[in-house]
């Protein structure tokens, strides 16, 4: 692990203690240090991804070491990012925890550089990537919105809970459709992409169908709460269910299916 990465998980390990001890004693200040300890972690989070970048000479997204590294990324920066504003004790340190545990699971994998394939050197390598990480990112972050929303649905009605509710499924919504979007730039980037390398915009590939199923299944979850107007909690566990679809579409299909994709482990 680089210096960056050293003082990123420090950095996140100090705000997630941070955020315990608001959550603990009630102390708003506490969690605005947290919080200021979580952008300031994505700072050295992104300082370390830009190294690795101009070490490989590429973007750093080839493989899955790589890949789960700006995965954990994702999920805090989008996580921040939609948290600004709102004051939920309990909605910080869980994305923390996540990217935190993500970014240990990277661990796993070689970190080793190698040389890319000759499919993977192409411009739109970056943008198709990227575009997933962000959805998967903000898909992880929508899972912990619904977990947060059932988990506080369960506990005795007292003030403020309802105002905390409608505030996390908000999030969790916002989440969605970002991610939805970030997903269908995926696609689109990625047919290109393919056309270009392979001659064919659409090979029903294992992760280009499973892709297309995980955008399907929240579009799923758009057209009930938007049209159908379904109640927030079962939008919370279509959002807690839907997620692992996301990991096995992320993972899962590298390793248990056959396809165009099977280099990117």
């Amino acid at each position: 692990m680089t210096a960056f990465g050293v003082v990123t998980v420090a950095l996140y390990l100090s705000a997630l203690m941070a955020y315990l001890m608001a959550f603990v004693r009630k102390r708003h200040s506490i969690g605005v240090t947290g919080y200021r300890l979580v952008l300031i972690g994505l700072v050295a989070h992104t300082l370390a991804i830009i190294q690795r970048w101009q070490v490989a000479g590429r973007p750093p997204v080839a493989n899955m070491h790589e890949s789960m590294v700006v995965f954990p990324w994702a999920v805090i920066a989008i996580g921040a990012l939609l948290e600004r504003g709102y004051r939920l004790g309990c909605f910080g340190p869980a994305i923390v925890f996540l990217g935190l545990a993500l970014l240990g699971s990277s661990r796993l994998w070689p970190d080793a550089i190698l040389p890319l394939m000759p499919a993977l050197k192409s411009p739109w390598l970056f943008w198709h990537v990227a575009s997933c990480m962000l959805a998967y990112g903000a898909f992880g972050v929508a899972w912990v919105a619904g977990g947060l929303y059932l988990a506080v649905a369960r506990r005795r009605q007292v003030e403020g809970n309802r105002a905390r509710l409608e505030a996390v499924d908000h999030i969790g919504y916002q989440a969605i459709v970002f991610g939805f979007f970030m997903l269908a730039v995926g696609i689109v980037t990625g047919s290109i992409w393919a056309n270009l390398a392979w001659g064919s915009w659409w090979s029903w590939d294992s992760k280009e169908t499973w892709a297309l199923i995980t955008w399907l299944t929240y579009a799923i979850y758009l057209h009930h709460r938007l049209a159908m107007k379904w109640h927030p909690e079962k939008l919370a566990w279509f959002a807690v269910c839907a997620f692992p679809l996301v990991l096995f579409t992320y993972i899962g299909v590298n390793y248990l299916l056959v396809g165009l994709h099977s280099y990117a482990k």
